[in-house]
């Protein structure tokens, strides 16, 4: 991880139940469809594409400034995506655009 986070109540991340920390410039969209398992960070410029289809992140995740998560087409004619899944413990570096199914425990790209 490139830098410290100040997570501080209201200095830019919103604390969830879970103890996820979410910055105020992240971009989800559709959030009943996006779930964090808990312990994870979307930092700064991350957009979250729950209008697709679900996806579900499992702990410890952590999403840098400016990487975007899209669940990936389900063939190529219809507007049907598949759910995406992250399991625990990975890292999404900078600028990432991630359009994939499923990304397993322990990785970091």
């Amino acid at each position: 991880i490139s830098e410290p986070i100040n997570m501080e109540e209201g200095v830019g991340y919103i604390k969830t139940a879970t103890h996820n920390y979410v910055s105020r410039k992240a971009v989800v969209t559709n959030p009943e469809r996006v779930e964090l398992k808990g312990k994870s960070v979307l930092k700064p410029g991350v957009d979250i594409r729950g209008d697709r289809a679900v996806i579900r992140m499992g702990r410890y995740c952590i999403i840098e400034e400016g990487s975007k998560l899209m669940p990936a087409p389900l063939g190529n004619k219809n507007n049907k995506h598949i759910p995406m899944i992250l399991r625990g413990n990975v890292v999404v570096g900078k600028n990432c655009n991630i359009e994939a199914s499923a990304i397993g425990t322990n990785v970091y790209i």
